[in-house]
């Protein structure tokens, strides 16, 4: 059986040449919850977050730490494009009141580079609570 660490894969060779360095996967809180439809994608998610938690642990000898980041919904321009669609969608009602955007989930991927200096095989959710809840709470006048 052939290791990670015996394939020929550049960026492992360098971040071990340079004493460790950080993987961030960027999965989705899919991972956890399951939406109509998508089968292959919420289990290609529940399968990098295994995959996550396996190299965090083959590559923290390295000083090869590994994490995961999980969006929720997304504001993006297609969320300003289709208001009427986007105001009475159920991941639309976060806990917090609010969706990310890219910045925000930017923000998590650059915490786990530039400061998690000890923290490897993590999760961090980032979706307003929407995993928290066991189902959103939507306003009646929607």
């Amino acid at each position: 059986m052939m290791r990670l660490t015996q394939v020929g894969c550049p960026v492992l060779a360098r971040m071990r040449e340079h004493g460790g360095g950080n993987i961030v996967l960027v999965n989705s809180n899919t991972a956890y919850r399951a939406i109509p439809d998508r089968i292959a994608y919420i289990a290609s998610k529940g399968a990098q977050l295994g995959m996550m938690r396996a190299l965090a642990l083959d590559l923290g000898k390295y000083n090869i730490r590994v994490n995961a980041v999980l969006p929720g919904m997304i504001r993006t321009d297609r969320w300003e494009k289709n208001p009427e669609f986007y105001n009475s969608i159920p991941s639309r009602f976060t806990p917090i009141g609010d969706v990310a955007d890219g910045k925000d989930v930017a923000d998590a991927v650059y915490y786990f580079a530039a400061y998690a200096r000890n923290t490897t095989g993590a999760e961090l959710v980032v979706d307003g609570g929407n995993t928290i809840q066991l189902y959103p709470i939507i306003p009646k006048d929607i």
